[in-house]
């Protein structure tokens, strides 16, 4: 499986999901570069994509704060065979009172675990990143949705 297949099968998922609700967000890569030129939708490269729902972003990290992951089993990251690697990656390196918010909200929201200073993942055991999108679309953004409307940003 390609890196471009992985973009455009989320890519056509994320837009399935929005013409039925046009609520629905979520950030597509910004830049019209050589990456979206190769049908690269969202942050990453060869070695992986990073989807966001949120706007808020990590400057040190240039990562948004909190992404949906999915690592290629071919990538320099991963030495595994016949699926992708997906993870929940939260990431404050540039503020103390975005790791304080992130702090709180993996203390509520279980199976996160500390990754390294200001960064949090949760992986899914699953090697099929579709299967993993979803369960991620139906179980974990809409708490963490819930947290970050009734806690606020403080």
């Amino acid at each position: 499986m390609s890196i471009e297949n992985i973009h455009e099968n989320i890519y056509q998922r994320l837009m399935d999901i929005r013409k039925d609700d046009s609520n629905f967000y979520f950030l597509p890569r910004r830049r019209n570069d050589a990456r979206l030129k190769k049908g690269y939708w969202f942050l990453g490269n060869e070695h992986y994509v990073a989807v966001t729902f949120w706007s808020g972003s990590d400057t040190v990290n240039k990562t948004a704060n909190i992404s949906f992951i999915v690592v290629p089993p071919k990538s320099k990251y991963l030495n595994m065979r016949g699926g992708c690697a997906s993870f929940i990656q939260l990431t404050a390196r540039d503020s103390t009172k975005k790791t304080k918010f992130i702090e709180r909200m993996v203390k509520e929201i279980p199976g996160f675990e500390h990754f390294g200073k200001g960064e949090w993942n949760k992986k899914y055991n699953s090697i099929n990143y579709m299967k993993n999108l979803e369960n991620f679309l139906d179980n974990d953004k809409p708490l963490i949705d819930s947290f970050i409307i009734n806690r606020g940003f403080k």
